[in-house]
C-alpha cells in the first residue's frame, strides 16, 4: 500500500492558484525532480506540467487547485503525444506573450467581376393599359365639369350679367361640351399651353428669363400648329414686341391675341383645357 501511494504521488503534479489571482504555482513530485515553478497563467502551467509528465513512465495526473477552492483533475495517459511540438496557436494562448498584439485575420473576399448594365425593360402592356384607363376616367370627370360649366353655369351668368359678359367667350368655345372640344376650338392657344406644361414638368434649372422665353416659344409653336391644321387659329397675327422688349413681356402679345380671339373667359377655359391635356400627355409618356 505504501509503495502504491508513493508511485501515485510520484506521478501527480499540482497547480495551485495564488489567492490574489496570479501567478500559478506548479509543484512536482519525486519523479519529476521535486521542483517548483511559477507561471503567469493557467495555460502555461498546464503545458509545463504535461511536458514534465511526458518524461514520467506511464504519464500521470494534474491536480489543479483554483483560487475559489475548486479542484480539477486532468489525466495525461499518452506521454508520446505530449512530446510533439506545441502549435504556434497553443503557444500564443499558453504563454500569453503575443496576446492582443497580432490583429485577427480578416478574410479577403475575391473581387467581384463587373456586372453588365441591364437593358431597360420595355413597359408592360398592363401598366400602360391601366394608366390609360386612369387618364380616361379623369377625362370623363373633366368633360362633365366642362359640360356643366358651358351648358348650365355660363348661360346663367350670361342671363344675369349679359351686357358685362358680352364678348367674354367666343361662340365656338361656348358651344363645346368637352375638354378636347375646347382644346380644338382654341387650338392656337391651348396647344401652346399644353406644350409649355409638358416641357415644364421636365426637371431642369431655369430662371424667370428662361421660363419667359420657353412660354413665348411654346405659344408661337401653338399658333403655327393652328395655322397648319387650319382650325382654332388667332383672328389676327400676333404683334410680337408690342409690349416692350423686357423678357417678362415676350409672351404678352400671344396672350393678348388669345383674349382678342376667344374672349377672356374663352382664353381662360381654353388655357385650363390645354394644361389638363399637357398633364395627361406627361402621364402617358412616362409609361411608354
Amino acid at each position: 500500500m505504501i509503495a502504491m501511494s508513493q508511485a501515485w504521488s510520484e506521478r501527480m503534479l499540482k497547480i495551485i492558484a495564488d489567492p490574489n489571482g496570479s501567478p500559478w504555482r506548479l509543484c512536482g513530485g519525486g519523479a519529476v525532480g521535486g521542483s517548483e515553478s511559477v507561471h503567469r497563467d493557467l495555460g502555461s502551467a498546464v503545458w509545463a506540467a504535461e511536458q514534465a509528465l511526458a518524461r514520467s513512465p506511464g504519464g500521470g495526473f494534474i491536480e489543479i487547485h483554483h483560487a475559489d477552492g475548486r479542484i480539477e483533475w486532468r489525466n495525461v495517459p499518452r506521454p508520446e503525444v505530449l512530446l510533439q511540438p506545441l502549435p504556434a496557436s497553443s503557444l500564443r494562448d499558453a504563454f500569453g506573450r503575443v496576446r492582443n498584439v497580432s490583429q485577427p485575420e480578416v478574410p479577403v473576399e475575391p473581387p467581384q467581376p463587373p456586372q453588365a448594365p441591364q437593358a431597360p425593360q420595355a413597359p408592360q402592356a398592363d401598366s400602360l393599359r391601366d394608366e390609360f384607363g386612369r387618364v380616361r376616367k379623369q377625362k370623363k370627370y373633366a368633360d362633365k365639369a366642362v359640360e356643366h360649366f358651358l351648358g348650365l353655369v355660363w348661360p346663367a351668368l350670361c342671363m344675369l350679367f349679359g351686357s358685362a359678359l358680352s364678348g367674354a367667350m367666343a361662340d365656338e368655345v361656348a358651344a363645346q361640351r368637352s375638354v378636347l372640344g375646347v382644346f380644338w376650338a382654341t387650338l392656337a392657344w391651348s396647344s401652346g399651353v399644353a406644350l409649355f406644361v409638358f416641357i415644364l414638368t421636365r426637371k431642369f434649372k431655369a430662371g424667370p428669363v428662361q421660363y419667359s422665353l420657353l412660354a413665348t416659344a411654346c405659344l408661337f409653336a401653338g399658333s403655327v400648329i393652328a395655322v397648319g391644321v387650319g382650325h382654332g387659329e388667332y383672328a389676327a397675327p400676333i404683334e410680337w414686341g408690342k409690349y416692350g422688349s423686357q423678357p417678362l413681356a415676350w409672351p404678352a402679345p400671344a396672350i393678348a391675341a388669345a383674349i382678342d380671339t376667344f374672349g377672356w373667359a374663352g382664353a381662360l377655359i381654353g388655357g385650363l383645357c390645354g394644361a389638363i391635356t399637357g398633364l395627361w400627355a406627361v402621364r402617358l409618356s412616362e409609361k411608354i
